[in-house]
């Protein structure tokens, strides 16, 4: 059965003959080109998601760094009252503390994420 596939394949035209071939170097190639596509795209896409990330990572680390900034001025504008003078007593105290608390509610309070960020 072979033998008379291979007698018939010989006998046929030019162009029957190197058809095969021919159309197996071609599918080759293209599966071969395919794959380097994949390959190269995948690898840039990559690079580009890593980048992007480094990207919103440091723009976290601002944000949280303006946000302490802000706790720390706040804390030290705080140190600024005379809370151990003689003439404020506890209650005196606690209604200063009161008092900052709701011009500056910030300080009391952590942001959303940041107690995720924190514990990552």
């Amino acid at each position: 059965m072979l033998t008379t596939f291979l007698r018939s394949y010989r006998r046929g035209s030019l162009a029957r003959r190197y058809l095969g071939p021919l159309s197996l170097v071609a599918l080759t190639l293209l599966v071969a080109s395919a794959a380097l596509e994949m390959f190269f795209g995948y690898r840039e896409a990559k690079q580009h998601i890593t980048q992007t990330q480094r990207l919103q990572a440091q723009g976290m680390v601002r944000e949280i760094e303006q946000y302490l900034r802000f706790i720390e001025d706040s804390l030290a504008d705080t140190t600024k009252f005379p809370w151990g003078s003689p003439g404020w007593d506890m209650d005196a105290r606690r209604q200063e503390w009161h008092r900052l608390l709701v011009e500056s509610p910030r300080v009391s309070r952590r942001p959303v994420g940041l107690s995720q960020t924190v514990a990552a």
